[in-house]
């Protein structure tokens, strides 16, 4: 990185801080998971080392810390502000296995070392070319010779069109220096060309509208840095390939796996199967699905060679937990009747056989908790009273497979760590609670960001292990007489009557705290 590039990228960082959170796929349990599905062994999570290059306040590393606590990372970003600022809360989280450089790429110290897992999300795309070629050279030097390194990147063709409403909108900047002001003009003249650019057969007027409407729901730092920033190079899947290859990595995989993907047409499926490439496979599906951003997974050169797919014996090795909801409250599970199960993201999928219904609701019943995959076969051939037509192992791990990429269940290397139940004094981790003292997001055990309602977030933020119920029924109670929050009936009216205060409040208390350990934001007991 020349240091006219690094003062530049850090200086809009400064300015114009990203805000971090967890990244779910960047999680060593997850990656390692991954791997396995792809037949490639990797270090052991629990006293694994992490290295983040553009970690920004270090969210994501901390997360992980306070999940893997036999694990060391170490984060590395240019943006001298967000590393302060992050700092300060890897303090108030009590994370000693954390270490946060401010350093630019191209001056790392010396003694980092090599490590299991290197994490690189939302870094590449936004670098110039010479410096990101620099960041792929810096995971291979760092990355031990088992390791795992996770990059993502904005992809073509799918940000050809983003890439031409940047343009416009860079365009339209051009000539105001305070960044601030560049993202309220860049959202003005965005929201003109969705009004009154011309309608060319359906399209034109139709893309700048989609793109504003989609930039309703994120904030100011996401599309300042995805849209008005000096750099933003996306690139074609075959064409970072071959750039890792050069550096000395070989591709193992995705570390999500897109729902479209999965469910092609048959046709579009015969044709793409005639590929014997797997690289070039996936840039046809890239071309199909028009996709924008990648999550890949390298590992050194002359390694296992990975398999071509995802092998669902290695299911076998894992545990299976439910990300999904049966659309009725009395699913059929004993016919090839269709069901409907909605996902987490909301997207129903209608399944019929019998064994899969049977498999997914023994999870939703025990949902949060995470099963091994055998107890999984053993409650599943129970359920259905399949008799005769029982399915064998290997039939269900190809089902739970596809319910993987389908995203109705995760999988993972281990059971997640968290009380599936409320204890008597329930506590969340030093971190969930200085985020919720924060803002209204939060990481759970899970190493998902989990939106706080108002009243999940009062009670999560005092769950230190210090307070029983009670106690916190009072703390609320308090709140609501001296009206700093308010309580509603199930006529949605504030409660207001002094005799009904602490009732309520020891309802809303029990609530929340069910609702925070579905969520898997408590902690089991002895966890620290």
């Amino acid at each position: 990185m020349t240091d006219g590039a690094s003062r530049s990228s850090a200086s809009s960082y400064d300015d114009i801080p990203y805000e971090a959170q967890a990244i779910f796929d960047t999680h060593p349990e997850h990656l390692a998971m991954i791997a396995a599905l792809y037949g490639v062994p990797a270090a052991s999570p629990e006293s694994c080392r992490v290295l983040e290059l553009g970690c920004a306040r270090g969210d994501n590393l901390m997360a992980m810390a306070t999940t893997l606590p036999g694990a060391s990372f170490v984060g590395v970003d240019g943006s001298a502000r967000q590393i302060a600022d992050g700092e300060t809360r890897r303090k108030v989280a009590a994370l000693d296995n954390v270490r946060l450089l401010a350093a630019d790429f191209s001056s790392l110290p010396d003694d980092l070392g090599e490590f299991d897992y290197v994490v690189c999300h939302g870094v590449y795309s936004w670098l110039p070319p010479q410096v990101a070629e620099t960041l792929l050279r810096l995971c291979r030097r760092h990355l031990s010779p088992g390791g795992l390194a996770y990059v993502s990147y904005n992809t073509l063709p799918g940000w050809h069109r983003n890439g031409l409403v940047r343009e416009v909108l860079r365009f339209h900047v051009r000539s105001i220096a305070d960044p601030h002001e560049q993202i309220q003009q860049a959202r003005s003249f965005l929201e003109f060309l969705a009004r009154f650019a011309r309608e060319e057969e359906g399209t034109y007027r139709a893309m700048f509208r989609k793109i504003a409407t989609h930039l309703e729901k994120f904030e100011d730092y996401y599309l300042f840095h995805e849209y008005l920033e000096e750099h933003n190079r996306p690139v074609y899947f075959t064409e970072f390939v071959e750039r890792a290859v050069a550096v000395g990595m070989q591709y193992v995989g995705e570390t999500s796996f897109a729902v479209w993907d999965s469910n092609l047409p048959k046709e579009a499926a015969d044709g793409l199967a005639s590929l014997d490439n797997r690289i070039v496979r996936n840039q046809y599906l890239d071309f199909l699905a028009n996709r924008m951003f990648r999550r890949s997974l390298l590992a050194r050169a002359g390694g296992p060679v990975p398999n071509d797919q995802p092998d669902a014996s290695a299911i076998r090795n894992l545990f299976v937990t439910s990300l999904s909801e049966p659309a009725s409250p009395g699913p059929d599970v004993a016919s090839d009747a269709p069901e409907e199960f909605a996902t987490g993201a909301g997207v129903r999928i209608t399944i019929g056989n019998p064994v899969m219904k049977a498999a997914l609701g023994v999870l939703v019943q025990r949902a949060p908790a995470s099963l091994p995959f055998e107890e999984l076969y053993t409650e599943t051939l129970a359920r259905g009273k399949f008799g005769a037509a029982a399915p064998s192992r290997e039939d269900l791990s190809e089902m739970v497979l596809r319910c993987f990429v389908s995203e109705l269940v995760a999988l993972s290397g281990r059971a997640p760590v968290f009380a599936v139940r409320p204890g008597d004094r329930p506590a969340a981790s030093p971190l969930a609670r200085a985020q919720a003292s924060e803002g209204t997001r939060a990481t759970a055990l899970t190493h998902r960001v989990i939106r706080l309602e108002d009243l999940t977030r009062f009670v999560l933020r005092r769950c230190d292990g210090s307070r029983d119920r009670a106690a916190l029924s009072r703390d609320l109670s308090a709140a609501v007489t001296s009206g700093d929050f308010t309580l509603q009936d199930e006529a949605g009216s504030p409660v207001t009557d002094p005799r009904l205060v602490d009732s309520f409040a020891r309802d809303a208390v029990e609530s929340a705290l069910v609702r925070l350990a579905h969520l898997g934001l408590l902690m089991a007991p002895g966890q620290s």
